[in-house]
């Protein structure tokens, strides 16, 4: 293992463990055992303004140490990489593959691959997640008055046809190999919600970025939902009942902010801070964390 390379990753398994820090119980009725609430108190190196610049950062110009991470549980993928690096499918039906016959590769050297949503998967404020929202997603990243870089492997695609509800068709020039990541986040694009956003885009395309959607009021279809965001402090998510995969175990996770390096060690010490994700500490942050005989993963 290099020490150059260590950092704390945070991963989607967080939607399935179990809670690692004392629980906190709410008052039930009369002669009933409390509520025991699961949560834990997360952290990134950074100051987030609002989740649009992980969007940003596609044109090269960086964004906050763990913001991408956080916003993969907030607003979901069609795919995601398990624990050995395997794409698996979360939104979408399956990963398209050439065997499947969902990625198609044409005489001419275009290609096709199409996209099948989950029956049942909804935004996080009930509205049905469709085909239109892949299509309204393209749109925006494609639309240069909006101020978001557009990602270089999307310069290949031609197109996204909507044949039905839960189906969408991309279409591209030449090969791109990487095609079944394209709406997983990270290097492509995060989903975005056409019922909420395409009427203000429409209004006041140059304070797009500036919606309270990309703070507060961000809804997603991920597997933990947005009820707080406090600038220079915290946000706090909450389990997302309606997950297509299922509720979460944890019932909420506090994302602190912290913008000194030293302040976010001596909390994970302390026991303040149980997870840090994204990047920030030093190899030999990483390494007085585990000499302090806390069980760490690296």
């Amino acid at each position: 293992m290099k020490l150059g390379a260590l950092y704390v990753i945070f991963l989607l398994a967080l939607a399935v463990t179990a809670c690692v820090t004392p629980p906190q119980a709410s008052s039930g009725a009369s002669g009933q055992a409390p509520i025991v609430k699961k949560q834990i108190v997360v952290a990134i190196l950074g100051d987030p303004a609002g989740l649009h610049q992980e969007m940003t950062a596609t044109s090269g110009n960086g964004t906050v140490p763990g913001l991408q991470e956080t916003y993969q549980i907030l607003d979901g993928a069609l795919t995601h990489l398990d624990a050995d690096e395997v794409r698996q499918p979360e939104l979408a039906e399956a990963v398209p593959t050439v065997e499947n016959g969902l990625w198609k590769v044409l005489p001419d050297g275009r290609m096709e691959l199409t996209w099948h949503l989950k029956p049942g998967v909804t935004w996080q404020d009930g509205t049905p997640l469709t085909a239109d929202d892949l299509r309204f997603t393209v749109d925006v990243y494609r639309d240069k008055e909006i101020g978001i870089g557009k990602p270089s492997n999307l310069a290949a695609l031609d197109g996204i046809d909507v044949t039905d509800p839960q189906t969408a068709v991309m279409k591209w020039t030449k090969i791109y190999t990487d095609a079944d990541q394209v709406f997983s986040g990270s290097k492509t694009m995060w989903l975005l919600p056409k019922h909420i956003l395409e009427g203000p885009l429409q209004d006041n395309k140059e304070g797009f970025l500036g919606l309270p959607y990309w703070r507060e009021g961000f809804v997603g279809a991920g597997a933990f939902a947005m009820r707080e965001f406090a600038s220079g402090s915290h946000m706090t998510l909450v389990a997302n009942d309606s997950f297509v995969l299922g509720r979460p175990r944890l019932d909420e996770l506090e994302v602190r902010f912290f913008t000194d390096r030293r302040t976010l060690l001596a909390s994970i010490l302390s026991g303040a801070v149980q997870t840090f994700i994204g990047h920030g500490l030093y190899p030999e942050d990483i390494l007085t964390i585990q000499n302090s005989g806390q069980d760490v993963r690296v």
